[in-house]
Order: C-alpha cells, then sequence, then structure tokens
C-alpha cells in the first residue's frame, strides 16, 4: 500500500520531505540554542545553576518523552493534525514562557508545553516520511536530518541577535512566532488514506464493538500497542519494524533516551555548585559516554558469538524426549552432554 501511495502522491512526496526538513530544523536543533539564556536566566530569576539547568532539561525531555501520546495522536487523527496540534502547543509554550515571573512557571509553560509540542511535531515527521516513500525511504530519511543540522546552526545565531536587541522575554515572544512555522509544515501533508493507517492495518474492530474488558487488561493492551516493547531485542528501527507499528517504537525509543536527558542537566548544575569547578563536570561526562561505549561493545560481542553458535546451539540442548520424532537417537558420552545421531530407516512395504 505505501507503493502505491508514493506513485499517487507523485512529486508532492518530495514537498512533504521538505516540510519534515523544516520541522526537524525547528524542533531537534531549538535545544541548541536554550544555554544563551542560561545567564540571563539565573540572574533575572536569582536560581543556582542546578534550579536553571531544569528548564533545559524538562524542554529536552518532553521532546523526547512524549513519544506515546504522539504514537496516539498519529493513529487515531492522522501526521498532518498531530503535526499542527504540536505547532499550535509549541508556540503557546514559548508565548506564555515570555511572561512568567517564577521559574516554576517558566518549567511548565516554556519547559513542559513547549517540549511537548515540540514532540508532537517532530515525531509526526519522522512518521510520514515513512508512509510517503518505500524506494527512496533512506534518501528521505537522510535529508530529513540534514534539517537538524541547519537547526543547530540558526537558532544559536538568531538567538544571540534577538538576545542583545529584545532581551529574553521579547526574544522568547519571538520564538513562539517562529514555531507557527510548524503548523505550516503540517499543512503541506495530505491526510494519508485510511487504508494505510495502522487501525486498518491491524484490522482492529471499532471501539463500539470491542469487546468489554477489564481496566487493567485494557490499559495492558494500549501500552503494548503504542510502545513497541519487542523491539527492544533488534537492532529497536526504521528497517525492522513495519510501518503501522513504527510510531509505537519511536515513541519507546525516544521515552527511554528522555530520562537520561532529563536528569543531566540537574546533575551538572548540582556538581558546578558543589565543586564550584567546570572541570568535574567533564569529567563526570566523559565517564558516563565511555560506560555507553563498553556496555554496546560489550553487547555486541555477546550478540556475535550468540550468532556465530546458530543453530548448533539449539541441537545440543536439545532434549532427549524429543529426538525419536524427529528420527533422531542419542548416544550416551562420557560427559553430561548428549549427541545426536541420525537414524535412516528404509520402507519397503506399504
Amino acid at each position: 500500500m505505501p507503493q502505491a501511495l508514493e506513485r499517487s502522491e507523485g512529486c508532492w512526496a518530495w514537498v512533504v520531505l521538505l516540510a519534515s526538513v523544516v520541522t526537524q530544523g525547528l524542533t531537534l536543533g531549538f535545544p541548541t540554542c536554550i544555554g544563551i539564556f542560561f545567564t540571563e536566566l539565573q540572574r533575572e530569576f536569582q536560581a543556582s545553576n542546578s534550579e536553571t539547568s531544569w528548564f533545559p532539561s524538562i524542554l529536552t525531555a518532553m521532546l523526547h518523552a512524549g513519544g506515546p501520546l504522539c504514537s496516539i495522536l498519529v493513529g487515531r487523527f492522522g501526521c498532518r493534525a498531530t503535526m499542527m496540534l504540536g505547532g499550535v502547543l509549541a508556540s503557546l509554550g514559548m508565548v506564555a514562557g515570555s511572561f512568567c515571573r517564577t521559574l516554576g512557571q517558566l518549567y511548565l509553560t516554556a519547559g513542559f508545553i513547549t517540549g511537548l509540542g515540540m514532540c508532537f511535531s517532530f515525531q509526526s515527521s519522522i512518521t510520514v516520511l515513512g508512509l510517503y516513500f518505500t524506494r527512496w525511504r533512506v534518501l528521505a530519511n537522510a535529508l530529513a536530518s540534514a534539517g537538524v543540522s541547519l537547526g543547530i546552526t540558526l537558532w544559536p545565531l538568531l538567538s544571540r541577535y534577538l538576545l542583545e536587541d529584545l532581551g529574553w522575554r521579547g526574544t522568547f515572544l519571538i520564538f513562539g512566532g517562529v514555531l507557527l512555522h510548524c503548523c505550516v509544515c503540517g499543512a503541506v501533508v495530505k491526510p494519508v488514506p485510511a487504508s494505510v493507517t495502522p487501525e486498518a492495518r491491524e484490522g482492529l474492530p471499532s471501539p463500539s464493538k470491542r469487546p468489554s474488558r477489564g481496566c487493567l487488561v485494557a490499559c495492558g493492551r494500549a501500552i503494548r500497542r503504542h510502545l513497541a516493547f519487542d523491539v527492544l531485542r533488534d537492532n529497536v528501527l526504521m528497517d525492522i519494524v513495519p510501518m503501522d507499528r513504527f510510531s509505537s517504537a519511536l515513541g519507546l525509543f525516544t521515552i527511554l533516551e528522555s530520562i537520561s536527558i532529563l536528569i543531566s542537566p540537574p546533575l551538572a548544575g548540582l556538581l558546578l555548585d558543589a565543586t564550584d569547578d567546570f572541570s568535574y563536570v567533564f569529567y563526570m561526562s566523559s565517564f558516563f559516554l565511555i560506560s555507553a561505549a563498553l556496555f554496546m561493545g560489550g553487547s555486541f560481542c555477546v550478540l556475535g558469538k550468540k550468532e556465530r553458535q546458530g543453530p548448533w546451539a539449539e541441537v545440543k540442548g536439545a532434549v532427549p524426549e524429543a529426538a525419536p520424532e524427529q528420527g533422531l537417537t542419542t548416544e550416551d558420552m562420557d560427559g553430561p552432554e548428549k549427541r545426536l545421531r541420525v537414524e535412516i530407516m528404509y520402507v519397503t512395504s506399504v
């Protein structure tokens, strides 16, 4: 079905790709400019490094942790509506943040609401590429990722220019207008036919026709549907997950990523407040990066060893009782292991 969709859309698929490039630049590239306002916010609210660092950590964590909710919205309303909703929320959060008088208000507005809105726009822009592209899907994702680099380059330049003339409040207000362009990008995405939506592919009955179940069972089914936990045993995404489950797998991947994003900046700020030395922050960052690299290297070694063993490990641990059913018998050996021997029987009459 995606092939038919790509043929029917024609050149419009590349217009959707351009919208995805702009959206990812506006969302994923935005957190890189928050550090420019750190000193101004600290002076404005008379806060410590740890307290001020909660604002960018909440913003970036919500940019990833909102994945499961985004998956639900995409499955229910489609990528177009979800992208536009995200643009509205991101804009409202920044506009409201420009009027905040306490750090707590800033956490809620420019942190939580803006981050959640960016999550809706960002993840919808990734999911929609899988629906519009099949043959050129890898190229489309690579080009869309270039939008992140563009945003990382332009956001700090714009932030520095506006901060010098308008202050952080005026800059946040302008940012609210800039983030509304996510709505424009969402409007470019034409609605995907119902035949390729996740609900239609899974063949699920309508809510009114579903059998009544207990609350816990319904919640468990919803979690399994919108958080694809089974992809954890694979290497978690675009090549191994069907498109009808991609938004769920992406939601699981990003919510795991958001945990470390949420706690890392406050921990670094707390360490800086305690030591008043940036060197320890770099030492801590280096420790976590090196430990992550060692963990990944060890994991790949274990997986490679398991793949090299192949089916021999299964044959070696086969249950003796099952051997006769497969035409196999076992022979005793000196050790506790048993060796399988093939017995060939010739049928001479029927």
